[in-house]
């Protein structure tokens, strides 16, 4: 139309013939652009794979083509639309059969949702374009329409019924999987007696397909809407009671295996409190909030407890002892010479001394383990007016003194030992050596012996105060008597 505006000559005046000219050229332009916009329509559908897809974009072109022409090719496209939508219904009915018992399932769905999601992704695959077509008299008319629609309402029937037949089966599950609700909060492994927190694993599963229905607009039966109210309460309590059993397993693991029998009734006490969970309370019971804060107390009073035990044995008792087998009782002079009688007087002095310090520390053994027994009789569990509950038993109290008996014993006797090694080493660094070109025996202190073997020699030969001579075997039976232990000699 511009082009006929900018035309010089005037449009009205019949005689001049020059828009007859111009008019016949507009009709071949326009012939020339439907041609064209044929071609683009046909390779548009070319490249169609889905009727859904088919049908949107024909309906995108009838909304804009208004001239006879290029409404008569949309409307031829709709038979052959009609007949790809046969073969999709084929490999529908296909897919149906060959994935009904076990069908893909979304990320994270449950089990009977991600089934029905399933059919009905598959329904409205072949529901949607039916529905278009159904508008279309002529195509519902037209020969071989029969047969399509039958085989739609036959694979549609078989979808709704399966979806049916699934929402059916799982509405009569779900009173049973609610009886999960009725168990004991915790139970005890059958086999190795550890704490379990029962949470039935169907109450998760009936609250996601019930979050799931109601998202698919499916119908809920009460009973599992009330769970699923209750979805953040159930979630709440396991945490909690996962957390407690954890930290109950780690304060186990804290005590000392030495103090395991003086802590009987107060592990007692603990699984005391422990106890309503194993028998009377259950997921739907409204005094967990009590139980939890009681349970949680008597934990705390056990951890506190073996946290004092644990320090005491540590920085009083290990401690001392170790110290105390570290001792040395011999004062061995390294730079100066002395005679028997000076040398006896300086070790009697010096045994004395390092004596009242052995005695200082098993007294401090001692007075820590009865430390121990009056904190764990100071905190035995007690009933409400204030009575015990439950008593060491006294033979366990004779055990764990007598245990840190035979170990302050232990303790002296390693030292001891060690004095006698020192003074054998330094009446053995007084002796003459039986020298040999390859092999050297330095001394650079009499608590020291070092030795330093030249071209792989494996012998050292020594003399003793008993007449003959001595053969350590090896360099490590030499470091052995060095150590304390007893070499033979060859």
């Amino acid at each position: 139309m511009e082009e006929f505006k900018r035309k010089p000559y005037d449009l009205l005046e019949y005689r001049a013939n020059q828009f007859d000219r111009d008019f016949l050229d507009f009709n071949v332009a326009v012939h020339d652009l439907e041609t064209s916009l044929q071609e683009f329509i046909n390779k548009s559908f070319e490249n169609i794979t889905s009727t859904s897809s088919a049908l949107r974009l024909l309906n995108q072109f009838r909304a804009i083509m208004h001239r006879e022409t290029l409404k008569r090719d949309l409307d031829d496209k709709y038979p052959v639309i009609f007949r790809n939508y046969g073969a999709d219904l084929e490999a529908v009915q296909k897919t149906y059969e060959l994935q009904k018992h076990n069908p893909p399932k979304p990320r994270n769905a449950p089990p009977v949702a991600g089934d029905i999601l399933w059919a009905r992704q598959l329904l409205r695959r072949i529901e949607e374009p039916m529905r278009d077509f159904s508008k279309n008299e002529l195509i519902m008319f037209a020969p071989g329409a029969k047969r399509i629609v039958k085989m739609y309402n036959r694979v549609a029937l078989a979808l709704v019924t399966y979806e049916q037949m699934w929402h059916t089966a799982w509405m009569k599950g779900v009173e049973k999987s609610k009886a999960g609700l009725r168990a004991t909060l915790l139970v005890k492994h059958p086999v190795t007696g550890a704490l379990l927190v029962n949470f039935d694993p169907d109450i998760v599963k009936l609250i996601k397909e019930a979050k799931f229905m109601l998202q698919l607009d499916v119908h809920v039966p009460n009973t599992a809407k009330l769970v699923l109210a209750q979805e953040e309460r159930f979630k709440s309590y396991f945490n909690r009671l996962t957390h407690l059993i954890t930290e109950h397993e780690r304060v186990l693991h804290e005590i000392a295996p030495v103090t395991l029998d003086l802590l009987q009734p107060h592990l007692a006490d603990v699984l005391l409190s422990l106890k309503p969970g194993f028998t009377d309370l259950t997921w739907t019971s409204t005094n967990i909030d009590l139980f939890l804060k009681l349970a949680w107390l008597k934990l705390e009073e056990l951890e506190t407890l073996v946290r004092k035990i644990n320090d005491t044995l540590h920085n009083r008792v290990d401690f001392n002892l170790k110290n105390a087998s570290r001792s040395v009782l011999i004062n061995l002079p390294d730079d100066q010479s002395t005679s028997c009688e000076e040398f006896v007087d300086i070790q009697t002095r010096f045994t004395k001394t390092e004596g009242r310090a052995l005695a200082v520390k098993s007294d401090e053994v001692r007075r820590a383990c009865d430390e121990i027994v009056l904190l764990l009789l100071e905190k035995l569990p007690r009933d409400e007016t204030g009575a015990v509950i439950a008593q060491i038993d006294p033979a366990h109290v004779n055990a764990f003194k007598g245990y840190y008996a035979r170990m302050t014993y232990s303790a002296v006797f390693h030292a001891t030992k060690r004095r006698y090694v020192w003074a054998r080493l330094f009446q053995i660094s007084r002796l003459p050596v039986c020298p040999h070109p390859r092999l050297t025996l330095c001394f650079t202190h009499p608590a020291q012996l070092r030795f330093v073997e030249k071209k792989g020699w494996r012998q050292l030969r020594r003399r003793f105060s008993f007449p003959g001579t001595a053969v350590f075997r090896s360099h490590g039976a030499a470091l052995r008597a060095f150590r304390g232990v007893t070499a033979q000699p060859g």
